[in-house]
């Protein structure tokens, strides 16, 4: 059963949630776009033991709290635009592998086809 321990809008593309979540040894990190259900990508790692995994996901949950660089969420342009705007931002990271990920990102697998995510970007970067 997953359980969630954390879930907030992360600091460096604006409206992009990430939600961290643990069944058991595995740790799950996912994240979706604030107002669209359908836009979710998910990176997961097994851990050897339940305590490893809980101690990654604290130290990575703390480790956040303290940045304090906030991508520049732009009121003239408006929601469905800035919307589109993240989408790419968050697409972009996936495929360039520079989402802040607990323990740097050593481990974890993206859940998902990056063919899919390569075509998503080219098209909405056409827009």
């Amino acid at each position: 059963m997953k359980i969630v321990l954390d879930c907030r809008e992360i600091k460096s593309i604006p409206l992009i949630e990430r939600e961290v979540t643990i069944d058991d040894s595995k740790l799950f990190v996912s994240f979706s776009l604030i107002g669209d259900l359908n836009f979710f990508f998910e990176y997961y790692k097994d851990y050897e033991c339940h305590d490893e995994s809980i101690r990654s996901a604290e130290k990575f949950i703390a480790s956040e709290e303290k940045i304090t660089k906030d991508g520049y969420l732009s009121e003239e342009i408006g929601f469905s635009k800035q919307q589109d705007n993240s989408k790419i931002s968050l697409l972009k990271s996936i495929m360039l592998d520079e989402l802040n990920l607990p323990d740097d990102g050593e481990g974890f697998i993206y859940n998902g086809d990056k063919t899919y995510v390569e075509t998503l970007l080219r098209r909405l970067s056409s827009r």
